[in-house]
């Protein structure tokens, strides 16, 4: 996605107000990014209402089974911490700290836009949508249609 694309989906509009948040599926950090006609199936009836906004890894917990199948149905997104590759050391997989993403938006021959979510292990979270990094590092990609 083009950085405009991620500052939509993290933005602070009515619209987008809630719909993104920490979590853990299956045991993996990470965020849930909700769509924007988005009716969480757990709030009639179900175990784990979604929380949005600052939160952290266990204000969302979903197994692998039924429980986020529900949420996907209804069209959540789950974007794990994965890391990041610089040369050949990997770090930061399914950290406490950060998930990053590529965006397609890129900034010179050298440098890409990236989108970085940081959890502190507190209760402020820093998002940071336009933060400059070298192209030559592995960072996740999301590919949307």
């Amino acid at each position: 996605m083009s950085s405009d694309e991620w500052v939509y989906l993290f933005g602070n509009s009515e619209k987008r107000n809630g719909k993104w948040g920490f979590a853990t599926v299956a045991g993996v950090h990470g965020i849930i990014i909700l769509p924007d006609s988005f009716q969480d199936p757990c709030t009639n009836g179900g175990s784990q209402p979604f929380h949005g906004g600052d939160g952290n890894w266990s204000s969302n917990i979903y197994t692998e089974g039924a429980n986020w199948s529900a949420m996907e149905g209804n069209g959540a997104v789950f974007l794990p911490a994965a890391g990041k590759r610089d040369g050949a050391t990997i770090s930061n997989v399914n950290a406490d700290a950060t998930v990053c993403y590529w965006s397609s938006t890129h900034k010179d021959d050298d440098e890409a836009y990236l989108i970085i979510t940081n959890y502190d292990g507190g209760a402020t979270v820093n998002f940071t949508p336009n933060s400059d990094s070298y192209r030559r590092i592995g960072r996740s990609v999301r590919l949307v249609k």
